[in-house]
Parts: structure tokens; sequence; C-alpha cells
């Protein structure tokens, strides 16, 4: 027996699924469940997902939208600001700075262009 990671229930090591919450059992490798459907058995297999890392997130991120995560700098600031004030939707300025969406609301917040 295991213990279920969300509600802290107790499993069975063999269960995909809590039944109590839902939530994925985590595994090592793979499972097999075996059904019937029409009294011939049927084989299901469920693979646990493996989590990215922090840093594997980053790169990801990094691949849409370079500039993602970095400092800003004077200029970049002044870029932005000159964007919003010519009336470029913050989707249309994260394409042209490379950035997030919520990195290009976050700093409008933070230089008072925008309230919320």
């Amino acid at each position: 027996m295991v213990n279920c990671k969300k509600c802290n229930s107790e499993v069975k090591s063999d269960w995909a699924y809590c039944p109590f919450c839902g939530k994925f059992i985590e595994i090592k490798d793979s499972i097999e469940i075996v059904t019937t459907t029409n009294f011939e058995p049927v084989k299901q297999v469920f693979i646990k997902k493996t989590q990215k890392n922090y840093y594997e997130k980053i790169a990801e991120l990094k691949e849409e939208s370079p500039n993602a995560y970095n400092p800003w700098t004077k200029e970049e600031e002044q870029q932005l600001t000159n964007l919003f004030n010519e009336g470029k939707k913050v989707k249309e300025i994260a394409l042209i700075l490379q950035r997030q969406q919520g990195g290009i609301k976050s700093r409008l917040k933070k230089i008072g262009l925008i309230q919320n």
C-alpha cells in the first residue's frame, strides 16, 4: 500500500488513480490494467508522465520568447513605453520584444502604465 500524494488516502500500489480524490497515482515505470469488454480481456497500460524540471521549462519558454525572464534594460523599458503609447496590444508588444505576455503586463504595471 502507498498513500495518495494529494489526499493522503491509502491506495493500492497498482492503482492508476486515487478513488477518493481522482488524482493520478505516480508510478515509477508503467502498470498494466486488465479489464474485460464483452467478455474479452482488454489490456491498458498507463505510463507515468515525467515532470519537467525548472530548467527544462525555462528552456522551452525561451524557444518561443528568447528574452523571457531576462532583466529589463532602460532601453527595453523605453521601447515598451513607446509601443504601449502607440496603442499596440500586449500580444503585439510581446512578439516585438520577444517576451511573454505576462512579463509585458507585469512590467507595464511596475512602470505605472496600467493599473490591473
